[in-house]
């Protein structure tokens, strides 16, 4: 056992699972196991030799490619879908991509149960009671091709109980060494991550992470038959023990937090006091106060209970999870071959890609909270128990993305008791995500504030009105309130994607903008985070709403940044109201 002055137990302990909580060994038979069930899907449309080949060729290259990514800072995980079609069915015809890219999430599950055999480590039971009754809290983090095949396992072995969370990097979307996941973990199970300890089995994915994370202290516990990495990590642990049994060994011979030892009086007594709270994560930009211009939200926030708060915040990672899920598969996507549908004429268009993005969100959704509701573009309501609702847009911006224009984005609003507290819009082409909780809106886990808009006469709307459906209702009315709106601004956008236009009034990258004929889904996400960036966001009503409806019902809205005064873009939403 190797130790680097460590003074006192940590707050909380985040695991790896593989080689931490458990060893594994390969099951001899796992390929061929696969490779039947996906012969009997596809109906027996390939050889059962072609698609065991396929399946061992796949693992071998998707290993090669998560060593590569143990080198940069930011790690995408693999998406289930992206994991199939890209690594095992890559040079399938495309009509056996479609129909094998439907049970992406299935297959990857099977493989990860079938392919390795599972024992508890020494000593793991006893290190999680002791942590329970010292009040240390545990969570999992770790990389996974499937992280349910890990949540069953813990289920089935009455180990689940101990964890305040599981965070595995298929349903987070990112992958270690990204310090990122770490501080996701850290978050979830409520301490600090400078509080807490990191235990992996790996240098170049474990205690690298948990160095790069801030981590109290990085772990390493080298698993038995560890596969040799292809390059080296000029990386040193904190401290290295064989398995959970020496762990707690240790952790039983280190004062408990706060108590004094001559390190820590030695080292209390010369530091100079401060009052700063530690955080979960790094501050990457300099937190602000509530917004103040959203008059609409006022009277909800003074009312939240910091339970309430608390649940945003998790909420918001949770929709943060899922649309990262996507973000390899919809740029793998994008400007490819794909098969295009019309839903209510031309103008109305859905392709494959959204139906696979919006089963990855769900699926990612439903395995972070079991019990909620899904309201989706492409599958519709999927009713749950509990007070959570999840709104779908997987592609906003479907035509663009069609077209091979580069402004789409998948988006994913959260309600809790029917109130909009949550969301998160991911722009892959650009690697932005946009998210806010019921404190703040972020722009890639930077606090997002929206800068002040310019006046009319030099500002930017962004705008889809008049959509065809509009011209439907207002016929020529419609085109004078469009020439209204040119006339008034200096320039007038049409980008195709209601939800990412929400996205770039509160990043400041456009003045204003103007939506109708729009569905929940759309708008949010959006406009919570254009309201906890410290923008305006109206709804835009077709008549009079029923008291209580809740504001992402209306089919319209209004947004601008700080500042802004736009009386003829008023004018313009008071025409459209009143002629509905």
């Amino acid at each position: 056992m190797a130790m680097n002055s460590i003074v006192q137990r940590p707050r909380g302990i985040l695991l790896d699972f593989g080689g931490v909580i458990v060893s594994t060994r390969k099951r001899e038979t796992w390929v061929q196991e696969v490779a039947a069930e996906i012969s009997q899907l596809i109906d027996g449309a390939l050889p059962l030799e072609r698609i065991e080949a396929d399946v061992r060729a796949g693992e071998t290259a998707a290993k090669l490619v998560r060593n590569a990514l143990a080198r940069p800072a930011r790690a995408p995980e693999f998406t289930h879908t992206g994991y199939i079609l890209d690594f095992v069915a890559a040079e399938w015809p495309e009509h056996l991509r479609r129909q094998i890219a439907e049970h992406a999430s299935h297959l990857c599950y099977l493989t990860g149960l079938r392919s390795e055999e599972r024992e508890m480590r020494r000593g793991t039971r006893e290190l999680l009671e002791w942590c329970r009754a010292e009040g240390i809290a545990v969570g999992i983090a770790s990389n996974a091709l499937s992280g349910r095949v890990h949540r069953e396992w813990n289920r089935d072995h009455g180990l689940s109980g101990f964890f305040r969370a599981e965070v595995y990097s298929d349903e987070a979307g990112i992958r270690k060494p990204d310090a990122r996941f770490l501080w996701r973990a850290a978050e979830a199970i409520g301490v600090p991550i400078s509080q807490c300890w990191y235990v992996g089995d790996h240098l170049d994915r474990d205690v690298l992470c948990g160095k790069r994370a801030g981590a109290a202290s990085a772990v390493l516990m080298p698993a038995p038959n560890a596969e040799k990495r292809p390059f080296a990590t000029e990386v040193e642990p904190d401290l290295t023990v064989a398995d959970p049994a020496e762990l707690l060994s240790v952790l039983q011979g280190l004062p408990a937090r706060g108590a004094k030892t001559a390190a820590t009086s030695a080292a209390t007594s010369s530091a100079p006091e401060t009052s700063a709270p530690e955080t979960s994560a790094p501050e990457t930009a300099t937190q602000v106060a509530a917004p103040t211009s959203a008059a609409t939200i006022s009277k909800t926030r003074t009312a939240e209970t910091a339970e309430r708060v608390a649940a945003a915040r998790q909420l918001r990672r949770q929709a943060e999870n899922a649309v990262l899920r996507v973000e390899e598969y919809l740029r793998g996507a994008f400007r490819g071959n794909m098969h295009v549908e019309y839903k209510e004429g031309v103008h109305d268009q859905v392709t494959e890609h959204d139906r696979a993005s919006e089963k990855i969100l769900i699926d990612a959704l439903l395995a972070q909270c079991p019990t909620a509701s899904i309201i989706g573009e492409e599958y519709g309501m999927i009713e749950g128990s509990g007070p959570v609702t999840f709104y779908l847009d997987p592609i906003d911006g479907t035509s663009n993305f069609v077209q091979g224009i580069a402004f789409f984005c998948a988006s994913v609003g959260v309600a809790y008791d029917g109130e909009i507290c949550a969301g998160a819009i991911l722009d892959p082409m650009a690697r932005n995500l946009f998210s806010a909780d019921s404190e703040a809106a972020y722009l890639n886990d930077a606090v997002l504030r929206t800068p002040q808009a310019l006046p009319a006469g030099r500002a930017t709307l962004i705008t889809g009105y008049p959509t065809v459906k509009d011209l439907k209702i207002d016929g020529e009315a419609a085109l004078q309130r469009q020439a209204q709106l040119i006339q008034n601004f200096s320039s007038v956008r049409r980008v195709g994607s209601g939800a990412l236009s929400l996205c770039h009034v509160a990043a400041g990258w456009t003045d204003s903008a103007l939506g109708a004929s729009v569905n929940a889904w759309d708008i949010a996400a959006g406009m919570q985070i254009v309201r906890m960036a410290g923008g305006t966001y109206q709804p835009l009503w077709y008549g009079e709403p029923e008291p209580g409806t809740a504001d992402q019902d209306a089919l319209g809205y209004l947004a601008w940044g700080p500042g802004g005064n736009y009386p003829v873009l008023e004018q313009v939403a008071a025409q459209i109201r009143a002629a509905r």
